[in-house]
């Protein structure tokens, strides 16, 4: 998953992204969006950055069940960054994709923190959820996945 931002004016920017992804478990054997559109930075602070968005996209999925659909579909989504104390960071962003009906909807958020433990040593949580409209029978329409790992600042 990939997005590029360029800023048109100090609180409005367009963007371009794409994403690929297999998830099998959930009954996506493959699934690919392409998307642009305008987005608007409603907070900006040395402590916390706010933005909204919204655009349009192409989409592709493949099921587990071999059935699939591709479509045009909206993108909304916001997504903030707050620094919580000198060496804390949290970040969250929510997308959210209407689609036509064979292509079903998709809602994803994500959420992750990171801190400064020592030196150049720093730990990270993530948080990915994803819903989906349409998926396969005997698949769940939710799915979380929750990361922890460390990093090491060069």
């Amino acid at each position: 998953r990939g997005r590029y931002d360029y800023n048109l004016t100090e609180v409005v920017f367009v963007f371009g992204g794409a994403a690929a992804q297999t998830h099998k478990a959930a009954g996506t054997r493959s699934r690919y969006d392409l998307n642009a559109g305008l987005g608007y930075k409603l907070i900006r602070s040395p402590t916390t950055s706010f933005d909204v968005f919204a655009g349009v996209g192409y989409s592709g999925v493949e099921f587990t069940d071999d059935s699939s659909a591709n479509g045009g579909q909206l993108v909304l989504g916001e997504e903030s960054s707050h620094k919580i104390a000198e060496s804390s960071t949290f970040t969250q962003r929510f997308t959210y994709r209407p689609g036509q009906s064979d292509l079903g909807d998709l809602a994803t958020f994500t959420a992750g923190w990171a801190t400064a433990i020592t030196g150049a040593w720093t730990i990270n949580v993530g948080l990915a959820a994803q819903w989906a409209s349409v998926v396969p029978a005997g698949s769940k329409s939710t799915d979380a996945l929750l990361t922890v790992g460390f990093g090491y600042k060069f």
